[in-house]
């Protein structure tokens, strides 16, 4: 697919997440505060939480492995640094796996306009055979707790479609 640069405001309680394929085998970098970055367009009040996943039997995301807390209170090219979780690792990524990137903002009712990939430009994907969305690339699980990243993501039931909300432009470094 080709990609278009472009923003999304982001104000939903619950957590969302799309799938990204990693052509390399790495280690995250969790010893740097410039170890992943997101580019905010319109400051919000508040953090974003931002969590990597790995994926389940049915292609969904799964446990989360790394974790990181973005202060998006200023506009420009915020860092974070990232942490294991509780259970996972930060050398979860081997060439050509699928991870999943999730994100929620910690406090409810918070709102940030972030850069992001235009979902219309990108090939679309589907986590189940009957489900397959062209416009945008993100899911979001309604079944857990709002404003935070679940430990695992149940699959069924508690996952639907974000119609019209694009992928924020996140990053994440590999260990030298």
């Amino acid at each position: 697919g080709v990609m278009r640069n472009t923003t999304s405001s982001f104000s939903t309680d619950e957590p969302q997440f799309y799938p990204f394929v990693c052509p390399d085998t790495l280690t995250v970098d969790t010893s740097t505060a410039y170890g992943g970055n997101i580019q905010i367009q319109s400051a919000s009040t508040g953090n974003m939480l931002i969590g990597l996943y790995d994926t389940n039997s049915v292609g969904g995301p799964n446990d989360l492995q790394l974790e990181a807390t973005a202060d998006t209170t200023s506009t420009g090219g915020i860092y974070y640094q990232w942490s294991v979780a509780t259970g996972g690792s930060a050398s979860f990524i081997t060439a050509g796996s699928q991870i999943w990137i999730g994100f929620v903002m910690e406090d409810a009712g918070d709102s940030v306009t972030y850069y992001s990939s235009d979902g219309e430009y990108a090939a679309g994907w589907a986590v189940l055979a009957h489900a397959y969305n062209t416009e945008a690339s993100l899911i979001y699980d309604y079944s857990g707790s709002d404003n935070a990243l679940p430990a695992t993501v149940t699959p069924g039931g508690g996952l639907a479609y974000a119609n019209g909300l694009n992928m924020p432009a996140l990053s994440f470094r590999p260990e030298p």
